[in-house]
């Protein structure tokens, strides 16, 4: 069965798209005016305000729209323009076709909703622990990334720890400092975007890594008025809806995926299902999804609205189709890309310091039919025998099919190109090297009512289910609010306050680590002293560490050494303390903070200017290339922690932990007002 990393901390993605000749990416920032609506808030189903307790909408609660001035940064390559807004929780704002005026993604204008920020369209996070749970009116800071090949990236950075509301424990979790990074690139002469998802792990112990995001489409649809009867009345009554059979007639969902499971995930079967053909009124993840494309086609304009993402890597593909919209006349698709499988399962826990990664790429297929397969590259519509196709940047290319040549020469975004091949070998090549390769027709089930799921499908859906095999860490994974009745952190203080005597060692040390991570000190010692050994004594020391003690973490290995160095390092001993630091990178090799201070204890620049572009969003890695004497990173350090709440405070945290050597215990829900 596949597993699927847990970080792509080493993978820089500057090169994906070669550079060409053509003009660099243009910046410029326009002060803009949204109308935020905000209606009163409260628990679920609530009739009274209770706006610190949760985020939904008071029944009948009267909308009120503020505006709102922000900052929405302009990327223009004289292909396309891409809007990027920071001050709306680092959401990819709008893309648009500056040749054909078509929009990448569903634009609402002023439809902005203040606490669920799914209605403003765009791209937005779906971070860490609630789906759409970045609010709208989340600020972040930023900075500006020119790259040597002329693309621009807009490099953000979002601290959470200023959510201090009851709600805001079940939304953000508040166990340690939420942080995230998104990252948004374009290119010079390619018309595809860039949406990049880091998180960094800035605690002593593994992490689930939820790193999802969610990209709306919306589409023209007429209503029609039917009859029906009223439940509640029983009476006929004559109601307008979304004419259904033009929807599925004139949009198709581009959805290659073999397997798919629903929330929870309870069931798996074939995609589509054979109860459902078109796909449309549906929500599910794929657990089978190797080509790594979603998107919808409109057969009446010929435009492709596509989303690519790295199977290997970023294998999350949700399909979110249905009939309603915020505005008349349009229906809403929602395509969701992620570093998991399953928004509500995550996969095993990414190591101590280690970041975890997702991408992807958003572009438009126009003037060709339904696009078949794709990548960054090329997206090709195949029909039986015939193809067509486009490229992301203009070029000539080479199309082979079997050890024939069918086409050559110039194709590009909107110059597409058509032919016929043998139905089942396709190569596009440019200057030799191959930028598209695939046998068709592409490998998928036969939707059947008496399906047979293959045991390799099978046994990822009960890899999903038991948490990566590890079931006695459920807890462990840091969900927060009881989604699709999935335990929560919260819950390990009780069992381990209830626990029974036959506890497995295995169960104890993941109630002490979860415990610990809470602030519940008492019972994760409990926990802890239940399982002697190196791992009881790691949590051990932790809590020595959050008391105010001296420790030596006792048995435990190299997971402690980070912890050890610093105090080596404290007591000067540095040669001592960089020996340790190496042998617990040697067993942890993508742990971002302790790479940085190594950066500043060997005094290597070279290194720490690496690490910030490994991740252009981390004001941590341009504190450190500053330490080092580095004065061009002072404007883009001061970008990342202005509009970025708390952010400067972490970042003194941490530069007083390298250079002194203390360790700095985790900030956790601190229940302020």
């Amino acid at each position: 069965m596949r597993r699927y990393p847990l970080c792509l901390a080493l993978i820089l993605t500057a090169p994906l798209l070669r550079a060409q000749a053509a003009d660099p990416v243009s910046v410029t920032t326009e002060r803009m005016t949204f109308q935020v609506r905000v209606r009163p808030q409260g628990p679920r189903g609530a009739t009274e305000p209770a706006p610190t307790e949760w985020v939904y909408n008071l029944r009948g609660g009267e909308i009120t729209e503020v505006p709102t001035e922000v900052d929405v940064i302009k990327l223009n390559n004289g292909l396309i323009e891409a809007w990027v807004c920071p001050a709306f929780g680092a959401r990819l704002l709008r893309t648009i076709d500056l040749k054909t005026g078509a929009d990448y993604f569903a634009w609402t204008g002023d439809w902005n909703n203040d606490f669920l920020g799914f209605g403003t369209g765009g791209v937005e996070p779906s971070f860490p622990f609630f789906e759409h749970g970045v609010f709208l009116r989340q600020p972040s800071g930023h900075r500006i990334v020119r790259h040597d090949d002329g693309s621009v990236t807009v490099a953000m950075d979002m601290r959470f720890t200023h959510h201090q509301y009851p709600r805001d424990r079940r939304r953000y979790g508040r166990f340690t400092e939420e942080s995230l990074n998104v990252m948004v690139t374009v290119w010079p002469g390619s018309t595809v975007v860039e949406y990049r998802m880091r998180r960094e792990n800035p605690t002593p112990l593994p992490r689930a890594g939820r790193l999802w995001n969610c990209v709306t489409y919306d589409f023209p649809a007429p209503r029609i008025e039917q009859e029906r009867v009223n439940r509640r009345t029983g009476e006929t009554e004559t109601v307008t809806v979304v004419d259904q059979d033009y929807v599925r007639e004139r949009y198709r969902i581009i959805y290659p995926a073999r397997w798919a499971v629903d929330h929870g995930p309870t069931q798996v079967h074939s995609v589509p299902h054979w109860s459902n053909p078109s796909n449309w009124r549906v929500s599910y993840f794929a657990i089978d999804a190797p080509y790594g494309i979603m998107g919808v086609y409109d057969r009446e304009t010929r435009v492709n609205t596509l989303m690519f993402n790295d199977p290997e890597h970023s294998p999350g593909a949700k399909l979110y189709a249905d009939f309603w919209s915020w505005a008349p006349g349009k229906v809403m698709v929602e395509l969701w890309g992620g570093q998991g499988l399953v928004f509500e399962k995550p996969p095993p826990m990414f190591p101590a310091y280690a970041p975890v990664e997702g991408i992807n790429h958003f572009a438009l297929a126009q003037g060709i039919g339904e696009v078949t397969d794709g990548n960054r590259e090329v997206a090709v519509a195949v029909d039986g025998t015939t193809f067509e196709l486009i490229t992301f940047r203009a070029s000539d290319v080479v199309v082979r099919s079997g050890d024939e040549e069918v086409f050559a020469g110039a194709v590009g975004p909107h110059s597409p190109v058509r032919g016929a091949f043998d139905g089942r070998d396709l190569v596009v090549l440019r200057d030799g090297e191959a930028i598209f390769r695939q046998t068709f027709p592409l490998d998928r089930p036969t939707p059947a009512r008496d399906e047979v799921v293959p045991k390799a499908v099978r046994e990822t859906f009960e890899w999903l289910r038991s948490y990566g095999g590890e079931p006695e860490r459920t807890e462990e994974m840091e969900q927060i609010m009881n989604n699709e009745g999935a335990p929560t952190a919260l819950d390990a203080v009780r069992h381990a306050r209830n626990a029974a005597d036959d506890m497995t060692p295995a169960r104890a040390l993941s109630l002490a680590r979860t415990c610990y991570r809470v602030g519940a000190f008492e019972e994760a010692e409990a926990m802890a002293r239940r399982a002697p050994g190196p791992e009881a004594d790691f949590v051990l020391g932790l809590i020595a560490l959050e008391r105010g003690q001296e420790t030596d973490f006792g048995q435990a290995g190299p997971e402690a050494d980070y912890l050890r160095a610093l105090a080596w390092r404290r007591a000067g001993d540095g040669p001592g303390a960089l020996a340790l630091l190496d042998r617990f990178l040697e067993r942890n090799p993508t742990a971002y903070r302790p790479r940085l201070a190594r950066a500043l204890w060997t005094e290597d620049r070279e290194a720490a200017a690496g690490l910030s572009a490994e991740n252009p969003g981390s004001p941590e890695a341009l504190m450190v290339r500053r330490l080092l004497g580095d004065d061009t990173v002072e404007a883009g350090l001061e970008s990342l922690l202005a509009d970025n709440p708390e952010a400067r405070e972490q970042v003194e945290d941490f530069r007083t932990e390298i250079t002194e050597g203390r360790f700095r215990p985790l900030r956790r829900y601190e229940g302020r007002p």
